[in-house]
């Protein structure tokens, strides 16, 4: 999940009808909508269930990329209720966000309400500071009225100045993860590098077309609680971005 967003991962789903949906090469079963399905391993403690996540992420040039999220989480008490939150920071010059959307799902799988980019509030993301600044943030928070209830959330962003690739938070705390993918390609000439932290996974790595093409995928990974005073960072696993070039 890209680092400044909540909780997010990748491609746009097709139309639900209890059929199987399609995004990109992924091939997403009806199944991971219906909380039910949920393995019992899965739900020891755990507040909520990543039942799918892909985030890609294409650098495009020195602080040019495109990121594409999608993510279905499944809410199991009001604990996770964060995971019911789309908050997408952004600076007005240099960030866009498109095909923006959240469904709602009942225990069943059916959908009981959608959120468009129009129902987002965007508001100053200065935290309050007297200084004026461009930077931003759309939110929306769904309630939930019962439990479990299923979040998907789907968005693309293009960045025009960074000089953070990002990384890849895979799992939170209390939160267990059925599936979750991230796709990365950098041309080969960016110097791009990676690094692993409380995690040994290793990416399917390919050149195309001149580009390096990393795949990196998580599956039926247990929740954990995190003892008290420790630090997420310490336990959690992730992966580190970067790149040599940047354009800021």
């Amino acid at each position: 999940m890209h680092t400044r967003y909540l909780n997010c991962l990748l491609f746009t789903a097709a139309a639900l009808c209890g059929t199987v949906l399609q995004a990109g090469a992924q091939v997403i079963p009806q199944s991971l909508y219906i909380a039910s399905t949920i393995p019992d391993s899965l739900k020891e403690h755990a507040n909520s269930v990543v039942r799918y996540s892909m985030e890609e992420d294409v650098i495009k040039g020195p602080g040019k990329q495109t990121n594409k999220i999608h993510t279905i989480v499944t809410v199991l008490n009001e604990k996770a209720d964060r995971e019911a939150v789309m908050a997408l920071y952004y600076n007005r010059k240099y960030d866009s966000y498109s095909d923006i959307i959240m469904r709602v799902f009942d225990e069943k799988g059916t959908v009981i309400k959608k959120y468009h980019k129009s129902d987002l509030n965007d508001y100053s993301a200065t935290g309050g500071a007297n200084l004026v600044t461009d930077e931003r943030v759309m939110a929306l928070q769904h309630t939930i009225a019962t439990y479990p209830t299923t979040i998907e959330i789907e968005y693309e962003e293009d960045v025009n100045s960074s000089f953070n690739v990002g990384e890849w938070n895979i799992q939170d705390n209390e939160q267990s993860v059925e599936n979750a993918f991230y796709h990365l390609t950098v041309d080969t000439a960016a110097g791009f590098r990676y690094l692993n932290k409380n995690t040994t996974i290793k990416p399917v790595k390919t050149i195309i077309d001149g580009k390096y093409d990393y795949r990196w995928e998580v599956r039926n990974l247990k929740a954990v609680k995190l003892e008290e005073h420790a630090e997420p960072w310490r336990v959690f696993p992730r992966i580190y971005f970067s790149d040599a070039k940047f354009n800021l």
